[in-house]
């Protein structure tokens, strides 16, 4: 095995036993590396809302603006990564879109505000059935 397969299985073994937080406190969050932050917030929203990530639109946002930002602008990145603003779109749909702008306003990341705000506009020009 490789120092990559090495490091991967390594990743993959840390990941898979990973503590889930059920309610996350600003102690608990401020008692975890930095790089664990997001993954803990994501797994607590998980579990709050049953794992029912096809009304996400609908159920994460009432958990309060701070968990709304990381949700939605993780997926936003994870689907930008991917595939740009149209997989985001298609995938996860408007609503999304805009709970992403909103996290991005919150956390006072402007110029990621404005080129979601400027994706939006865009979709809102286009009249392919994609869009949801």
């Amino acid at each position: 095995m490789d120092d990559v397969e090495k490091a991967f299985e390594a990743f993959t073994e840390e990941f898979m036993n990973r503590r889930i937080y059920t309610g996350l406190t600003e102690e608990v969050i401020r008692g975890m590396p930095d790089e664990h932050v997001v993954q803990a917030v994501l797994d607590s929203i998980g579990v709050r809302i049953g794992r029912d990530w096809e009304h996400d639109v609908e159920k994460v946002p009432p958990l309060g603006a701070g968990f709304s930002a990381i949700y939605f602008l993780s997926i936003l990145e994870t689907e930008v990564s991917n595939g740009g603003f149209n997989q985001m779109f298609y995938n996860n749909g408007r609503e999304a879109v805009v709970h992403a702008k909103e996290g991005a306003d919150l956390l006072g990341l402007k110029a990621l505000a404005s080129l979601i705000g400027r994706a939006w506009s865009w979709s809102k020009l286009s009249e392919t059935r994609w869009l949801r």
